[in-house]
C-alpha cells in the first residue's frame, strides 16, 4: 500500500561530487564544457562564475579563505578552485584534492582568472536549487558558456532522485574497493528492494561480495 504521508527520502538531495552543496551545479556546468576546453586551457583569459543572488551565496563568495584555499576543507568549498581543477582533470573526485592541488601553479594560474558574481535571474529560474552559469572567455574573444540549474543529485517533488545519478555516485565511491560485477549486483539488489519481502537478499548480496 502507498504510504499515507510523503516519504522524507523523496525530498532528500545527494551530493554527486565531494564538494560543498552550493558548488554542485558549478561542477556539473564545468564538466559539460571540459571536453571543449581541455586543449585550450592556456587560452583562457577569464572564467566568470555566476551563482544565485541569495545572501548565503554572497557570504560564501566573499570568504577569502575559500577564494585562496590553503587546506582541503577550504578547497572543497572554493568557487575558484573547483571549476579550475575540473577543467584540467575532467572530473571531480577525491583524487582532485590529493597532493594539495590548489597549490599547483597551473591550477593557480586559472584560479587567478576567476571572477565571482551573482544573478537574480538564476535564482528565480531555479527555486530550491543553487544554480550556476560559467562563462569562459578565450584569447580572441570567443566565449564558451555552460549553465546548470539543478545538479544531478537534486530531488524533485514526486520523483525523488535520478536513479542514474545515484548509480554513478555509488560507482565513483566504491570503484577502488569493489569490482564492477559486485557493484552491479549490489545496485540491482537495492533497486529491487521495493518488491522484496525483507532485507535478507540485500544482506546476502553484501556478504557475498565481502562488504559486510
Amino acid at each position: 500500500a502507498a504510504p499515507s504521508q510523503p516519504l522524507d527520502i523523496m525530498s532528500a538531495h545527494m551530493k554527486s561530487y565531494p564538494s560543498i552543496g552550493t558548488s554542485q551545479t558549478m561542477v556539473t556546468a564545468a564538466l559539460a564544457i571540459q571536453p571543449e576546453l581541455k586543449n585550450q586551457l592556456d587560452a583562457i583569459e577569464q572564467i566568470e562564475v555566476a551563482m544565485a543572488d541569495v545572501p548565503s551565496i554572497r557570504l560564501q563568495q566573499a570568504d577569502l579563505m575559500r577564494s585562496h584555499p590553503e587546506t582541503r576543507e577550504a578547497a572543497d568549498h572554493s568557487f575558484t578552485f573547483l571549476p579550475c581543477v575540473t577543467f584540467v582533470d575532467g572530473e571531480l573526485t577525491d583524487r582532485q584534492f590529493e597532493n594539495e592541488r590548489w597549490h599547483d601553479p597551473a591550477i593557480r594560474q586559472l584560479m587567478n582568472r576567476v571572477t565571482l558574481t551573482v544573478d537574480a535571474d538564476l535564482r528565480d529560474r531555479a527555486p530550491g536549487s543553487m544554480p550556476c552559469r560559467l562563462r569562459v572567455t578565450l584569447a580572441g574573444g570567443k566565449e564558451i558558456v555552460s549553465e546548470c540549474l539543478y545538479p544531478p543529485g537534486h530531488s524533485f517533488p514526486d520523483k525523488g532522485l535520478d536513479p542514474e545519478a545515484v548509480k554513478a555516485k555509488f560507482h565513483s565511491v566504491t570503484a577502488a574497493v569493489l569490482p564492477e560485477s559486485a557493484r552491479d549486483r549490489i545496485i540491482a539488489t537495492v533497486f529491487a528492494l521495493s518488491d522484496a519481502p525483507s532485507l535478507g537478499e540485500l544482506a546476502a548480496t553484501l556478504a557475498k561480495d565481502g562488504v559486510v
